[in-house]
């Protein structure tokens, strides 16, 4: 249900119903989630359930309260942990887009918020490179292991299907991120704002903001941002549609992540001035968050903060390169 509330308000622009201190209840256990085919099996993997989730409440996990964190993270605590975190989100754009002054949010609040959906993302990654392990172990424990569906564990491939239930749910929980952070530093900038994110009011025709306001917007630690969000959205839509036989993905979210990312990627296109810097012997810096590790470095920290020549996995992000990179991804999703 909460999951469901935060995907409703992201994709109609309304605040969420659902008020996390309400949230009084337990985690489910970990052989719930997939599910637990029989009594023999339901039998067999509550004497494995890890002791402390039935004592760790939703509203905790979605305060982010490190003391009440269950001993063992797994990708649909880290959901809990987003959907909790859009509230704050919500509410930050709203006040950003009130065009009061006085209400505009610091950007110590906005940097505040962001610090909460990096940990969320920290935690995912540790989470997918911990079941990755386990898949090529002999012996499986959790996390991995709450992800066995009808699977016999004696049957060859078993570990296989589920750690794509890992990558698929892992996927889903990286989009959430990247979107809730394409509206943090997004909403900064009302004209934008109103542009490309869900209006409360319902579907409306806006005008794109004019050239002059653009130029000064790419000029902003907050575009800068908001560039690599939306490149680590559509290289992640990229890796799961290569990954995979089915021709789209089930999230609700995915198309909108993706046309918001699409809209930020052709600005910026349209507000490179001069010749094509692809061909360029200058220095890029790699901006894909996607890099283990990488967007914790200094070395894009300190493209947030003084710009320069991006790229993206080696290729430079310049104006020829990128129409035919959404081409080939909307070859994928379309």
């Amino acid at each position: 249900m909460l999951k469901a509330d935060a995907y409703a308000s992201l994709l109609c622009g309304q605040p969420p119903n659902i008020h996390c201190e309400e949230l009084d209840v337990s985690l489910s256990s970990t052989f719930a989630l997939s599910n637990s085919n029989g009594l023999g099996v339901t039998y067999e993997r509550t004497l494995q359930e890890p002791t402390g989730r039935a004592y760790c409440k939703l509203f905790a996990i979605t305060s982010n309260f490190e003391q009440s964190m269950p001993c063992v993270l797994l990708v649909e605590d880290i959901q809990i942990g987003l959907c909790g975190a859009l509230r704050s989100v919500w509410k930050h754009n709203r006040l950003c887009r009130s065009g009061v002054m006085g209400l505009h949010p610091t950007v110590d609040i906005t940097e505040s918020i962001s610090s909460q959906l990096d940990a969320w993302k920290m935690e995912l990654d540790k989470i997918l490179v911990q079941c990755t392990r386990q898949s090529k172990q002999e012996s499986h424990g959790l996390p991995l292991r709450a992800y066995v569906g009808f699977e016999d564990e004696s049957d060859p491939g078993w570990n296989t299907i589920a750690l794509g239930r890992v990558k698929a749910l892992t996927t889903e929980t990286a989009i959430l991120y990247h979107l809730l952070s394409l509206h943090l530093y997004i909403s900064r900038h009302a004209k934008l704002a109103e542009f490309l994110l869900p209006n409360p009011g319902g579907a409306s025709i806006r005008p794109p903001p004019g050239d002059d306001w653009v130029s000064r917007w790419k000029q902003s630690k907050d575009a800068r941002k908001a560039l690599a969000h939306a490149v680590a959205v559509t290289r992640t839509l990229e890796s799961a549609l290569l990954g995979t036989k089915d021709s789209s993905l089930p999230s609700p979210i995915t198309a909108l992540a993706f046309l918001i990312s699409r809209s930020v990627l052709t600005i910026w296109g349209a507000s490179l001035e001069g010749t094509c810097t692809c061909n360029v012997e200058e220095e890029h810096i790699d901006i894909d968050l996607n890099s283990e590790g990488l967007y914790r470095g200094w070395e894009l920290q300190g493209w947030f903060e003084n710009g320069g020549p991006a790229k993206v996995n080696g290729n430079p992000l310049c104006k020829c390169a990128g129409e035919l990179w959404f081409l080939r991804l909307e070859a994928l999703l379309f």
